[in-house]
Order: C-alpha cells, then sequence, then structure tokens
C-alpha cells in the first residue's frame, strides 16, 4: 500500500484525502499525520502566546503583531484540500484567540476597578517586559511564520514518500528556539507586570482544547464535503 504512494506520485494531501474517504488506514501516512498535527499544535501554542504576549504592551508590540498577523492572513496556501488546511486553522485560531483575549482583559480591567494603569509599579513593570519581548521576538515572528508553516505546507503538497517527510517534519530547530525564547517572555511577563500569571493561566487554559479539537480533524473529511461526494 504504501509503496503504490510512493510510485503514483500523489501528494500527502492527495492520499490523506482518498484514505479519509475510504477509511483506509496507511501506517506512514498516519505517521506523518500525527506529526503535523504534532508541530501544528505547538506552533499554534506559540502563536496564541506570542498573541497574549503583544496585546499586554505597548502600542508598538499591538501594531507589530497586526503586521505579523497580517502577513499570515495573505500568505497563499498550497494545500488544496480543507482537511488538510495549514493556514486556514492558523487564521482561525487567531480570530478565536483574540476574541478570548478581549474577554480575559475586560474582566481584568473590572476586578481592578479600571487602575492598572496607575499602579505603583505597573508601569515600569510593563517597560522591561516590553523591552525583553521585543528585542526576543522580534526576529522570530518572521522566521516563525516562513519556517514553519510555509515548511508545512510545501511537505504536504510534495510527492508522499513516508521516510522523507518524516525527515523534514521531525522537531523543526526553529519551533524550539521559539518555544524557548516565548517561555522566557511569559517568565518576564508574570515577574514585571502586576496580576499577570492568572491572566496566562486563564488565557492557556481557555485557548488548549480549542487548538486540540482544531487540529485533531487535520486530514479527516468533513461531513459536508462527504456528502457531496
Amino acid at each position: 500500500m504504501e509503496g503504490s504512494s510512493r510510485s503514483s506520485g500523489k501528494s500527502c494531501v492527495q492520499c490523506l484525502k482518498e484514505c479519509s474517504q475510504t477509511n483506509k488506514k496507511q501506517e506512514g501516512l498516519k505517521k506523518i499525520r500525527n506529526l503535523i498535527v504534532s508541530i501544528g499544535t505547538r506552533l499554534s501554542l506559540c502563536l496564541v502566546d506570542i498573541m497574549l504576549l503583544m496585546s499586554q504592551g505597548s502600542d508598538e508590540m499591538i501594531e507589530k503583531f497586526q503586521e505579523f498577523s497580517c502577513k499570515i492572513y495573505a500568505l497563499h496556501t498550497k494545500v488544496d484540500w480543507d482537511g488538510c488546511a495549514i493556514n486556514e486553522r492558523v487564521t482561525s485560531l487567531l480570530g478565536i484567540a483574540d476574541r478570548e483575549l478581549g474577554k480575559i482583559n475586560m474582566k481584568r480591567m473590572q476586578a481592578m476597578g479600571g487602575r492598572l494603569a496607575t499602579m505603583e509599579g505597573y508601569n515600569y513593570g510593563t517597560e522591561l517586559f516590553e523591552c525583553f519581548c521585543i528585542i526576543t521576538l522580534d526576529e522570530g515572528l518572521e522566521r516563525l511564520l516562513s519556517a514553519v508553516i510555509s515548511r508545512m505546507e510545501f511537505v504536504l503538497s510534495i510527492p508522499f514518500s513516508p521516510e522523507s517527510l518524516t525527515w523534514m517534519l521531525t522537531r523543526p530547530p526553529i519551533l524550539d528556539e521559539m518555544e524557548t525564547k516565548i517561555s522566557e517572555c511569559i517568565r518576564a511577563f508574570i515577574d514585571f507586570v502586576v496580576d499577570a500569571e492568572p491572566v496566562v493561566n486563564e488565557f492557556r487554559n481557555t485557548m488548549q482544547p480549542k487548538i486540540n479539537q482544531l487540529w485533531n480533524n487535520f486530514g479527516h473529511l468533513k461531513k459536508n464535503e462527504s456528502a457531496k461526494d
């Protein structure tokens, strides 16, 4: 079965779609799908953490993230099947995260009686946090976009071979690096900014199941699509 996929020259997307339609299981495809889901989940956690960090800072930080978001929305996809749409998952996640952040930040301001920005030490701590984050994340955002999202789409669109695809997808170094940098920024946020830790915990606890749900259906045929076929 795997050999026929190799010799046919079909892309990973085409093979996943056919398996989804026929309910046939291929070990190589399952391995690739699981790798993509793992990387997609890690990528999504990075993106929502960056969104959280950038939303808590100055207008400059917010503008930087908006520029980054615009580039994600404008990214042309190589994937021609919704069941494997990387960019569609990422952009829909940004919309979900934006709404959840709005709720959390509103609740935070109400709890502090609207006095958060005037509290002693708040502005100084926020400035330290912003400086750390801008230096740490500025170059990483562009690299995250090009090196991970584009790489995943490329891998899905080339002829399917379990060995080569596994090799290309296994532990992208940029993602390891970004996870470390984001962890450092989250720690700076908690250390320097008043009432930051509850915000981080609530946002992550809210977004984790949404991210899992978003990626768990990767490579599966949608019900309405199945009905059309």
